[in-house]
């Protein structure tokens, strides 16, 4: 269980772990995660965004091998809802022989059971050590800041993909020659500044090598004929200026 906001290295850990209990005891990996990033809900002022869309992360999830994902929603009800009625209310709708999670999850109204304590009423709680990188743990939050930060390469590291943004059902502003999106049109943290090559993913998979501007209000880069075609923009780790 966990938000899996980019379902970056450390998350699949959890996953790959999962898997394998699954295997060996005979059961079915499952991911829990949330609609709505919690950041969002909780603190929409400080939140810098997603790293993934929902589309996205479902599909990098998907793409692990699971053989399903349990979607709930976020909301302020279930943010006072308490930990054991969340767990007790788990276990019978899904009826769980482990429940891996990373040691720093937790769970319940603020401050929110820890791990360790969940273990302690749940034996078949599962606690994985975080994954680190460079010294530091892998988190959601550290590559949020990269992104902002315009750290491409250190947040694609991270990743273990390309931090890519999701333009499918965001409409395209055209200003003569150059295409931008806002900020705000996206739930996606974007970078603040520079110049980044990056490959335009279009609808029929077609890939198209390009360069995006990071401004303090979005996105720019130049137009084409197939602008509407394009679906993401794949960021790679060449930072030009």
């Amino acid at each position: 269980m966990g938000v899996f906001d980019g379902v970056h290295r450390g998350h699949r850990t959890l996953i790959h772990r999962a898997k394998y209990l699954a295997e060996t005891r005979g059961g079915h990996p499952w991911a829990i995660t949330f609609i709505e990033n919690p950041g969002r809900v909780l603190d929409p002022g400080q939140f810098l965004g997603s790293i993934s869309s929902l589309n996205q992360k479902l599909t990098l999830l998907e793409a692990e091998g699971l053989e399903g994902i349990l979607l709930v929603p976020f909301s302020h009800k279930l943010r006072h809802t308490g930990a054991e009625e969340f767990m007790n209310t788990l276990s019978k709708l899904l009826r769980l022989d482990s429940f891996t999670i990373g040691e720093n999850f937790k769970l319940g109204v603020f401050p929110g059971m820890t791990g360790k304590e969940l273990s302690g009423q749940f034996p078949w709680v599962d606690i994985l050590p975080l994954a680190y990188h460079n010294d530091e743990p892998i988190s959601s939050t550290r590559i949020r800041k990269a992104v902002r930060n315009a750290s491409i390469s250190e947040a694609n590291n991270l990743l273990g993909h390309c931090y890519t943004v999701d333009l499918r059902g965001i409409p395209l502003l055209r200003h003569g020659d150059e295409t931008q999106i806002y900020h705000e049109m996206v739930s996606q943290v974007l970078p603040q500044r520079g110049e980044h090559c990056v490959t335009m993913v279009h609808r029929d998979g077609a890939r198209v090598q390009g360069m995006v501007t990071c401004r303090d209000s979005g996105l720019v880069w130049q137009s084409d004929e197939l602008e509407s075609q394009i679906a993401f923009i794949e960021f790679d780790d060449t930072y030009i200026n």
